[in-house]
């Protein structure tokens, strides 16, 4: 069962024992999940392939249905994908524009907030290039404007710096806990690196075999770095658990 509600404060995302399965016989994607996210809070989902995380992020994202347990997400859920998802066909402005006109929104009120999150990711110079005109950092900033264009109650983030380099990726980690602090938007993200998800994180949730195995709150000053000896202690006693 599924309930869709604008009206949450505290806790805008709650699984309630939910499991998700695909086939008869198969093993389960999702084993009696449990979890909530607080309003404004940035959550981290970590673990090795095909231990269901990016199932949670669909199930937010409404791309997938439980099959039992109870899912309450807030209506208004926006999703940048690994690679950006761009039409290569539209320039930077339709690229943004494309969610806001699923919504409805038209005329000068489309243009000027297609803008604005273009100027808030540092674009604006490249308004009218093309997806094949822009670098792999450009595309997911186009990625992320676009989601955000259409005010989200929750942005989710899928593996969107996994094909990046690290100075980009580094840019990026920037970008994101910019927009974070500025918007006070509630963020789910999906990573493969434990690194990562401990500097942008509040907090990390570890999963394992289908289930959440450990949850770690993080409570270090950002910004983060490695030379950091919190955090340097935190990345080692996750990836203890991690690889346990």
């Amino acid at each position: 069962m599924q309930n869709i509600t604008n009206s949450i404060k505290e806790k805008v995302i709650a699984f309630d024992g939910v499991w998700k399965t695909y086939d008869v016989g198969q093993a389960a994607s999702l084993r009696n999940v449990s979890l909530t996210v607080d309003q404004g809070e940035f959550v981290c989902l970590i673990g090795p392939s095909g231990c269901g995380k990016s199932t949670i992020l669909k199930i937010i994202a409404g791309l997938e249905k439980e099959s039992t347990g109870v899912v309450t997400i807030p209506g208004n859920v926006s999703m940048v994908f690994q690679f950006g998802a761009l039409f290569p066909w539209f320039d930077v402005l339709k690229n943004v524009e494309l969610g806001l006109e699923m919504q409805g929104v038209r005329g000068e009120r489309l243009h000027h907030e297609a803008i604005k999150q273009i100027e808030l990711i540092g674009l604006a110079e490249h308004i009218h290039k093309y997806p094949r005109e822009l670098s792999g950092g450009q595309r997911q900033r186009v990625g992320i404007a676009r989601a955000l264009a259409v005010d989200p109650s929750v942005l989710l983030l899928d593996e969107p710096f996994a094909a990046l380099d690290p100075k980009t990726t580094f840019e990026l980690h920037k970008d994101i806990l910019k927009i974070w602090a500025e918007t006070g938007k509630t963020i789910v993200m999906v990573s493969h690196l434990i690194e990562e998800a401990v500097s942008l994180a509040g907090r990390v949730i570890l999963m394992k075999d289908s289930t959440i195995d450990h949850v770690f709150s993080i409570d270090i000053i950002r910004p983060r770095r490695e030379q950091m000896k919190d955090y340097a202690e935190t990345v080692e006693k996750i990836r203890k658990e991690f690889f346990r």
